[in-house]
């Protein structure tokens, strides 16, 4: 669950080098450290122990309702419900991180892409007989019955809209009514609307316009005049 975290520090950011350098203010909550404040932190906190445990108890509902069993009619027990839980763990973290992502790539979407499919590959691999036998006997197959239950799908597609949704929601109503600098520099640039259309030319322009103008040879000569040392 390392990729998320890497593509998502590196190579993801809110707005483009340009706008960027176009709202300089975007820089002061970094410089104010407004990001690291405490209520961040906690929310973080909730945030994994409400996503802990709607993992574990949709894991053992469904070991529970659709238990794995092996050919002498035995369940697996934590092997099984092992597997469930690591598997939607790394689906929680891949789902929920991508909401965090301001730069859809296609290269992000290809690491991204590889990152949650490794899970299914290595579990399945791990779970082969000439792997899984002399590691851990109990895990021999299990994987595979797994996956081939439909029940198993459902279950992630559920638990991946329960853990998501509640900041989902939060955010798209924070960013409707009270938006921050980011998103509306987000959208100028979903727009291609730069700053001086939303707050007229700047400065330096409107400055150049009301500076008189010297480019007739007559006022040029004069304004020499007036600072030539022979004078």
């Amino acid at each position: 669950t390392f990729v998320p975290t890497l593509v998502l520090a590196i190579w993801d950011y809110d707005v483009s080098q340009r706008y960027a350098l176009m709202f300089p203010e975007l820089y002061r909550k970094g410089h104010r450290r407004t990001s690291s404040r405490y209520r961040n932190f906690v929310s973080w906190v909730l945030a994994g122990i409400w996503q802990s445990a709607i993992i574990y108890f949709a894991s053992r509902e469904m070991h529970v309702a659709f238990a794995v069993l092996d050919s002498n009619g035995q369940s697996n027990g934590l092997t099984t419900f092992g597997v469930l839980v690591f598997g939607l763990t790394c689906f929680t973290v891949h789902s929920y991180l991508a909401l965090f992502v301001g730069a859809w790539t296609m290269f992000t979407i290809t690491i991204w892409a590889i990152s949650a499919a490794s899970f299914f590959l290595l579990a399945m691999l791990f779970s082969l007989p000439a792997i899984a036998g002399g590691a851990s006997p109990n895990l021999i197959l299990v994987a595979h019955r797994i996956f081939a239950q439909p029940q198993t799908w459902l279950l992630f597609l559920v638990v991946i809209v329960i853990v998501t949704l509640p900041y989902h929601a939060f955010r798209a109503f924070k960013r409707s009514r009270y938006p921050s600098l980011k998103h509306l520099v987000q959208e100028l640039m979903r727009g291609g609307l730069t700053r001086d259309d939303v707050l007229g030319p700047s400065l330096k322009e409107h400055s150049s316009k009301q500076l008189p103008s010297f480019s007739s040879g007559k006022s040029h000569s004069s304004a020499s005049r007036e600072v030539s040392p022979s004078d």
